[in-house]
């Protein structure tokens, strides 16, 4: 049965279970942190690390503990125009000890501690192994949030594929490579993690050291080079685009050619004939109809003309 200290703050939890505790930590104080540090024989200075959101993904080696620095792609607010914002989870690892340290928006991490704190079958399976088998579910779920942000953004991608030749412009255009720089800071979260997972199996720190965290580490790679191919795949549409946009600006171009060229020299040879004081057609019965005719004649020779240069 899972158990918690009663004397432990809202924002830190615990669940010890099999020999060793899991110990999730949200939005910690300066105080907390520092009772942290005390309470764990933890450096400060990695406690400030693990805080620190400009920290990239790394693997800190202690004599006395492991400290793990992913981050984590979590779906965006609703009202921005991005898909995810990255968040950062820290996890400090002894043979009887795991903390997670996050800002308190990692909620799939905090959805499977909240798993293992009250069922039983779910948390006998994940410590059957010690700290080991715990932290391998932990970087498994972190995987699937990577996982299911890929898939967010494919959706996202296949709406403005659909759209691109209806709606076609500058926005669209913005949109597209709006999601080419997504992917890419996704692939840039993906790209460290088969060598953190791989470096955290072959750990000598009590850790399961099996078959199992190659798995895991292979799925991250596999999910680094479809990120890969779908940064391609986006640069080829974002071209397709492109060339969309040149093509219908093209067209609009031919359009009004085709009006200024068919109607200002019409414009030119009726204010000529109405204009000039020796209008040869002003004492004409059938003066008017005569200079309409002219008119017709002009525009149609110069229709012509623009129809062989292809321009009309």
């Amino acid at each position: 049965m899972g158990d918690e200290p009663a004397s432990a703050p809202p924002n830190v939890r615990a669940i010890t279970a099999a020999g060793f505790s899991w110990i999730n930590v949200e939005r910690p104080t300066k105080v907390e942190c520092d009772d942290l540090s005390q309470h764990y024989a933890l450096l400060p200075s990695d406690v400030e690390i693990a805080l620190d959101r400009r920290q990239g993904p790394a693997l800190v080696r202690r004599e006395h503990y492991l400290l793990i620095i992913l981050q984590v792609p979590l779906p965006a607010p609703e009202g921005q125009r991005r898909s995810f914002v990255v968040s950062q989870v820290a996890i400090f690892v002894r043979p009887d000890l795991l903390i997670t340290i996050h800002a308190g928006d990692v909620r799939p991490l905090t959805r499977l501690f909240h798993q293992f704190e009250v069922g039983a079958e779910a948390r006998d399976v994940a410590f059957s192994s010690g700290v080991g088998g715990a932290l391998f579910a932990i970087l498994r779920r972190l995987i699937d949030v990577a996982v299911d942000a890929r898939a967010h953004l494919d959706q996202a991608l296949s709406a403005l594929e659909e759209d691109i030749w209806e709606e076609v412009g500058p926005g669209m255009i913005g949109s597209l490579a709006r999601r080419r720089r997504e992917i890419r800071v996704l692939r840039s979260l993906v790209v460290p993690l088969p060598s953190v997972i791989r470096s955290v199996g072959a750990v000598a720190l009590g850790l399961a050291a099996d078959e199992d965290w190659e798995r895991l580490a292979q799925r991250a790679e596999s999910l680094a080079a479809a990120l890969g191919e779908d940064i391609q795949a986006l640069r080829d549409v974002v071209t397709t685009a492109n060339l969309a946009v040149t093509a219908r600006t093209a067209s609009h171009l031919r359009v009004a050619t085709a009006i200024a060229g068919t109607t200002l020299p019409v414009i030119a040879v009726v204010l000529l004939l109405d204009l000039s004081p020796s209008n040869p057609l002003a004492g004409q019965a059938n003066g008017f109809a005569i200079g309409l005719a002219i008119a017709g004649v002009v525009f149609l020779g110069v229709l012509l003309m623009l129809k062989r240069r292809g321009v009309a």
